[in-house]
């Protein structure tokens, strides 16, 4: 593998920034194992692939009753 093949690498920030959301809510996301990371030199990184299972993770899906399912097939309904 050359260098040209390696995945961009990304920071808690860019991710956040990406989503839309806190620094802090990526840090915790990644704590508690549901975004995946890569450390290089002990510095947290992610890459693209991380950020997309982690948004197919979190996908809720429409049911025909009108409520909704996560991609994992919980409930996601009161």
């Amino acid at each position: 593998m050359s260098v040209v093949d390696l995945p961009k690498l990304y920071t808690e920030a860019e991710v956040a920034e990406y989503l839309g959301i806190n620094e802090q809510t990526v840090a915790r996301e990644r704590k508690r194992e549901r975004l995946g990371y890569t450390l290089v030199a002990k510095k947290i990184r992610f890459t693209a692939e991380h950020i997309q299972e982690y948004l197919r993770s979190r996908e809720c899906i429409a049911t025909s009753s009108g409520g909704k399912k996560t991609a994992s097939g919980t409930s996601g309904s009161t």
